[in-house]
């Protein structure tokens, strides 16, 4: 009965976003708010929902490494990404590379920069196969702390948002890391390790 429940979520959760709707996603680390990536109008919604500042820009989620690598050109930077994509994904890993000019993610499109992971939960998996990139934030107003189910979404957002109900999320926020020169750079800490990203990058 709870899977039903959750294949409900999906199916909701993909119709919502399609309208540019926000949508409560679980993920390995902690929930999330989840829109279209590739609209500004529902990007727009997440920093309304969060209070978030126009300045503080937002990571992309994707359904694999090859979909990521389709979002920058840059060829040294995509080698960078691959390797650390085959390695890490999926998985607590925000990769931070050069968007291409030509990418379909227009409210990006005043960036020099993404941050783009592949997540490692199943739920969230299922729903970019059908959505494509999603703009995804942890769920929380600004500067207040993640929340870990959809009960203290919903005492937030009340019934701005869809929910999805992927149980308790507890993990530790994602590691950040930009690899937009030749030795990585740590932007946040997180459960994989710096240490462990530059072996990863040695390797052939």
């Amino acid at each position: 009965m709870r899977e039903q429940n959750r294949t409900n979520d999906i199916y909701q959760a993909v119709a919502a976003i399609r309208k540019g709707d926000v949508v409560l996603v679980p993920t390995e680390t902690v929930y999330g708010l989840a829109c279209d990536a590739t609209s500004i109008a529902a990007v727009q919604k997440i920093f309304e929902l969060k209070r978030r500042p126009d300045n503080v820009s937002l990571p992309v989620m994707v359904e694999s490494t090859d979909k990521a690598l389709s979002l920058t050109e840059n060829l040294e930077c995509a080698d960078r990404l691959l390797k650390l994509g085959s390695k890490f994904w999926p998985g607590p890993l925000t990769i931070v590379v050069p968007l291409g000019p030509d990418s379909q993610l227009l409210p990006f499109r005043k960036q020099s920069s993404i941050g783009i992971r592949c997540p490692g939960h199943n739920l969230l998996l299922k729903l970019l196969a059908e959505t494509g990139p999603l703009a995804v934030t942890s769920a929380n107003l600004h500067g207040a702390k993640p929340v870990e189910t959809p009960e203290e979404a919903r005492a937030i957002f009340n019934n701005q948002i869809t929910y999805i109900d992927g149980g308790r999320c507890q993990g530790k926020p994602s590691t950040v890391v930009s690899v937009l020169n030749k030795e990585p750079i740590l932007l946040r800490e997180g459960p994989i390790s710096l240490g462990e990203i530059k072996s990863a990058m040695r390797e052939n």
